[in-house]
């Protein structure tokens, strides 16, 4: 249904909110760090990297199969103008052995593996981007340890919430406008999950 979607932006001074409706609403494009300039030489040596911070199967997880899904389409799309990495999310009771190739862990329940993460990242010139697919669940063992990576990364970060809770309490407002802020990009799912975070969260349309 990719083909079907249509990307909205919603600009403010730290972060883009970028909803996405399978609703069929005729073409649309995104001038965006993550649009491609298309190759036409053929050369996949040397392409700038897209790291995707998940969980993945066979971890059984919605969002697990929704990354392999997504991954799949950008590379049948895009194989020849960027490569795509893969974090995969882990903890000391979900660890697997995987068929995709695998180039980085995070033990969401170990502060050090954190630390370790972003300093790989930051390492890595190839890298140009870290997509990070959210949910508060992931992370709620080491939510400061989350959001100290965040801010330690020198990439760009485009972060997707899978869950957007209308009328949150202060505490989680906070958490939501602090993940924003380290954002370079914000996409949700739908586009009432976009107005929630603009008219609960209240983060700058």
């Amino acid at each position: 249904k990719a083909s079907e979607e249509v990307g909205i932006w919603m600009e403010h001074s730290r972060a883009n909110v970028l909803a996405f409706t399978s609703e069929p609403m005729g073409k649309a494009t995104i001038d965006s760090p993550l649009t491609p300039k298309i190759s036409t030489g053929g050369i996949t040596d040397n392409l700038p990297e897209i790291l995707f911070i998940t969980t993945i199967p066979p971890r059984e997880c919605g969002i697990a199969t929704y990354s392999q899904d997504l991954i799949k389409a950008l590379n049948n799309k895009f194989g020849e103008s960027f490569r795509i990495q893969i974090c995969a999310l882990e903890s000391e009771n979900e660890r697997h052995a995987y068929t995709d190739d695998i180039n980085y862990r995070l033990n969401t329940d170990d502060p050090g593996s954190f630390v370790e993460l972003a300093k790989r990242i930051n390492t890595n010139d190839s890298i140009k981007i870290v997509m990070m697919q959210h949910e508060f669940g992931f992370f709620e063992k080491q939510e400061n340890s989350f959001y100290h990576f965040l801010c330690a990364l020198t990439k760009p970060i485009v972060m997707v919430f899978h869950t957007v809770l209308s009328d949150p309490d202060e505490a989680l407002k906070i958490k939501v406008k602090q993940i924003a802020d380290a954002a370079q990009c914000i996409i949700v799912i739908t586009n009432t999950s976009a107005k929630i975070l603009i008219q609960d969260y209240a983060i700058p349309e």
